[in-house]
């Protein structure tokens, strides 16, 4: 899936006003979670938030497209639960997702749900944060480890 800048998003740098915001209220909430990302471990989701919080100048801040066929992925490949992902308040949807570049893609780590409600209450996209994939191998939890991906053993 390609990921486009936002319309009105001005530099790329200059995160838009309201995302920084929605970051902070996102980890006055959070508890500590992680994400199991296939064959390239298991990644700190609290870690990479903190991260953004505190290196926004180094994140690229997007509006990702939500399109019928990423919201079947969404359900069919990341587990969302549909039921779970239409009570979430306004506030939670309003929440960035969060991606981080891997081996020549853009992969959600965080707002699976988040995303595919929005794209069922017909919003066009949602905000997301992509990190520098320098980052990736920071946050792998404890334990994990990353797989070569065209050798298929660990490092």
């Amino acid at each position: 899936m390609q990921i486009a800048a936002a319309p009105d998003a001005g530099n790329p740098a200059e995160p838009a006003a309201s995302l920084p915001r929605a970051v902070s209220v996102a980890l006055t909430e959070f508890e500590i979670e992680t994400y199991d990302l296939g064959g390239v471990g298991v990644l700190d989701i609290t870690s990479a938030w903190l991260f953004v919080r505190d290196n926004p100048n180094v994140c690229r801040f997007l509006a990702m497209p939500l399109e019928a066929r990423f919201a079947r992925y969404l359900v069919a490949k990341c587990g969302v639960d549909r039921k779970r992902a239409l009570r979430m308040p306004a506030e939670v949807l309003a929440r960035p997702a969060l991606a981080i570049p891997i081996d020549g893609t853009v992969e959600m780590i965080d707002g699976h749900h988040r995303a595919w409600a929005r794209w069922r209450k017909g919003m066009g996209h949602i905000d997301t944060v992509v990190l520098p994939s320098e980052v990736l191998d920071l946050l792998l939890a404890a334990g994990s480890r990353r797989l070569q991906p065209d050798r298929g053993r660990s490092v």
